[in-house]
């Protein structure tokens, strides 16, 4: 047993102690704070691109029942500023957000290279913007200009009509309710795809970022429930000339039809479930699998689209396309798992970059069109691999 595993059920220990007098926004920092100390000896990743990471909060005006909502940039910001002012910076950065990827809070955004391309970025199914901050911040340092939002159910507009589609979950609770509520996802994904929309509009309306984004090129990147909405603003804004999925279902139409832009979905490796948990009397596990297996068999269906890839990565897991793979939640400390976290985020993020560069900017990275890294594979190849082993499991 590893050092920090004997140690985290005593400091788990004393921690809910002093943690239960604190307020909730001092909880949630504090309870960061443990998990960094936790994983301390976690390896985190620094930006693989060539500029510096700046990051900012911007409030934006997106009308409707929302109205003003808060977004995060991550963007390509000038060199760190040198001696005690940067070092103060860094350190406040620290503090606050302990377990988020670093970068330059307010720092002056890059000049002389144009305007930059624009990601948004969509977290999974109740989640908020901060998820995937190590993915985003690479993403800037490669000379994208990020928006991160929250899931809509975050938004000023839960409390108005729609409030019931926002708040919708998918219920195992029988197979009819979750045909339903596979049903509801579909309009939530619309509503969440209508909410991107707004939320591009209002940075180029933007004094100072509508100047330096390009709306001419567009992508979205979503994890999760997020890569539902990534696909349906393909399908239905046309300045998105890119979309990610990082390993979502898709809804209604979208999943139905799929979507006629660029598209890069990667899978975790259950992306082709077993007959047993096909089969199994668990709702939660059966169900899951079955809109899993649909989602993989809708890509198998599409692969030979132009433009179109999807790769699975068989180490991973769900959680391992967010910060998740990073910071690892507490919950691992009692299931240790083999895994090399350094090859399998610097596998996902080359892959992403690689996406944006060939839609985004109309380069031709090689990684698309060769064969896939160590440990990825193509949707074809999964399935065929999954097939195999049933048979020989059958």
């Amino acid at each position: 047993m590893s050092r920090r595993l004997w140690l985290a059920g005593p400091l788990a220990a004393v921690a809910t102690t002093g943690l239960a007098a604190l307020s909730p926004g001092a909880r949630d920092i504090a309870k960061e704070h443990l998990r960094a100390l936790l994983f301390h000896a976690a390896w985190r990743p620094e930006p693989t691109g060539r500029h510096s990471v700046g990051f900012t909060t911007l409030t934006l005006d997106v009308g409707g029942a929302d109205g003003r909502i808060a977004v995060d940039l991550w963007y390509p910001a000038e060199p760190a500023v040198p001696g005690w002012a940067g070092r103060l910076d860094r350190a406040e950065a620290a503090i606050a957000r302990p377990t988020l990827a670093r970068a330059q809070r307010d720092a002056t955004p890059l000049v002389g290279e144009g305007r930059a391309p624009v990601i948004l970025f969509q977290p999974s199914w109740f989640s908020q913007r901060r998820e995937s901050s190590y993915m985003l911040a690479n993403l800037a340092s490669h000379g994208f200009i990020v928006v991160a939002a929250d899931d809509l159910v975050h938004y000023p507009g839960a409390r108005g009509p729609d409030a019931a589609v926002r708040a919708v979950g998918l219920d195992y609770a029988s197979d009819a309710a979750f045909r339903l509520s596979v049903d509801a996802a579909a309009a939530r994904s619309r509503a969440a795809a209508g909410l991107g929309s707004s939320i591009l509009d209002a940075v180029g309306a933007d004094a100072a970022w509508g100047a330096r984004a390009d709306l001419s090129r567009v992508g979205i990147l979503g994890f999760s429930f997020g890569g539902a909405v990534a696909a349906d603003m393909a399908r239905r804004d046309a300045r998105v000339g890119a979309a990610i999925n990082l390993d979502g279902s898709t809804f209604g139409e979208t999943g139905q039809r799929g979507v006629e832009r660029p598209y890069l979905a990667l899978f975790s490796g259950g992306a082709f479930p077993s007959a047993g948990e096909l089969s199994s009397p668990d709702p939660v596990i059966r169900l899951d699998a079955g809109l899993t297996l649909l989602e993989s068999d809708r890509q198998v269906a599409r692969a030979d689209r132009p433009d179109q890839w999807c790769f699975v990565f068989e180490d991973a897991t769900h959680l391992d396309f967010c910060d998740r793979l990073v910071m690892p939640p507490f919950s691992t400390l009692r299931e240790p798992r083999a895994l090399d976290r350094r090859r399998l985020w610097g596998a996902i993020n080359a892959y992403v970059v690689a996406f944006f560069d060939h839609t985004l900017r109309e380069d031709e990275p090689p990684l698309l069109r060769s064969a896939p890294l160590s440990g990825v594979r193509t949707v074809l190849e999964a399935r065929a691999l999954a097939t195999s082993m049933a048979a020989v499991a059958g």
